[in-house]
């Protein structure tokens, strides 16, 4: 990598599932009680998953949100109309588990990879985890026909050689965790607290 251009052309995507409650793994509770319930509203599975790709030259692509849902109606959860400029610089999508899948892959190699593709119009490699969305027949194919270049982190390996997994998607969830626990934990709405950058 020698130029600015060529550090652009080189790609990182990752995703996390983010759970929306992030249940509190403590409590405190009278002495000799070995074990407590915590009260809390709606579905402590209930969350979405972050999709980030960054490139090496540090620009960073639309996120994509995904919700679990069978209709665009799960979506309206997102609230993406209070983030600034209307959520515009944000995607969203659904799946039925709100787990990334071949035919989200396909989305967001669509509405993502292939547009900064042509904005940087050179060949471009995009780093992937071995997750089975990723490595699908399918997805391969259009990353192939589309000049998109896979590289597949081998499995252990993501600490090392995936700067997403590594350094961005921890620092995510915290974040996640530290605006929306006080509001959920009392079964409110979260706050139109802003987004981080």
């Amino acid at each position: 990598m020698r130029s600015p251009e060529d550090h652009a052309a080189l790609l990182n995507c990752d995703e996390a599932h983010w759970l929306i409650h992030n249940r509190q793994q403590r409590t405190l509770t009278r002495r000799g009680v070995e074990s407590q319930p915590i009260a809390m509203s709606g579905s402590d599975k209930e969350g979405m998953t972050v999709m980030l790709t960054i490139a090496a030259s540090g620009d960073k692509l639309r996120p994509l949100l995904v919700c679990a849902g069978k209709t665009s109606r799960c979506l309206d959860k997102l609230q993406l109309e209070s983030l600034p400029r209307g959520g515009a610089e944000v995607l969203a999508a659904f799946t039925e588990s709100g787990w990334c899948d071949s035919s989200l892959m396909t989305f967001f190699i669509q509405n993502v990879i292939q547009p900064w593709h042509r904005q940087v119009r050179r060949p471009v490699a995009l780093i992937l985890d071995l997750y089975s969305a990723h490595i699908e027949e399918g997805v391969k194919a259009l990353l192939q026909s589309s000049g998109i270049q896979p590289i597949f982190v081998p499995a252990g390996r993501t600490a090392e050689y995936q700067p997403l997994d590594k350094s961005i998607m921890g620092a995510v969830k915290a974040a996640g965790r530290k605006e929306w626990r006080p509001e959920r934990a009392g079964g409110a709405e979260p706050a139109q607290g802003r987004v981080g950058r």
